[in-house]
Parts: C-alpha cells; sequence; structure tokens
C-alpha cells in the first residue's frame, strides 16, 4: 500500500507497505477464510503499523479491520513474514529417531 502526498501529483510516497502474510482461520475449508498482515512504514509519521486485513474481501478501496501502532520502527523497510501456528510447528519437527549404533 501506497499513499501520495495529497495535492502532489508526482509527489513522494509517505507509506510503503512491505509482503504480506496470511493467517488463515482454522479450521476452514476456504483458501481465503483467513487474514493478511502488513508491515506499513509511515515515514511522514515516523512509525510502523501493523494492518490486518480480511483476506477474503481484500482487494479495492478495503481498509483494514484493525491497525496496530509498533512501540518501535520496524528497519529496514523491506521485511519479509511466515506465518506458522502451533500445529505448523508441530508437524514440522520431525519425529525423533532411534540412535544409530557407530559400529
Amino acid at each position: 500500500e501506497t499513499h501520495w502526498e495529497e495535492g502532489k501529483p508526482g509527489g513522494r510516497a509517505t507509506c510503503m507497505g512491505c509482503e504480506a502474510f496470511f493467517v488463515p482461520k482454522r479450521p476452514s475449508n476456504a483458501e481465503d477464510d483467513g487474514y493478511l498482515l502488513v508491515i506499513v512504514n509511515d515515514i511522514a509519521a515516523q512509525r510502523t503499523e501493523l494492518r490486518v486485513y480480511d483476506a477474503s474481501s481484500f482487494g479495492g478501496a478495503d481498509r483494514p479491520i484493525a491497525k496496530i501502532i509498533c512501540p518501535r520502527r520496524i528497519l529496514p523497510l523491506g521485511t519479509h513474514g511466515l506465518w506458522l501456528d502451533e500445529e505448523d510447528i508441530r508437524n514440522s519437527i520431525p519425529q525423533s529417531r532411534p540412535a544409530r549404533s557407530m559400529l
């Protein structure tokens, strides 16, 4: 998301959004049933916000359903994200294997 200074055609960007990441609602079968989280740096206000959007209706003139102002700015501007819930983490840990003999 980029906002332009009002009244200045070709003005400089004041807000820059980083890569959005998807957080699914659980349980759900719909591919877009969840939230998009975006870290936005507001350069003019010198602050960082975490914006939450409804993924199933994202696009066009949609407004975030929540904005969380971070206590400190997050820099650099090109952060990346990945959402892992408890189930994802549990499923990604390999099951322990019996120790192999060194002989």
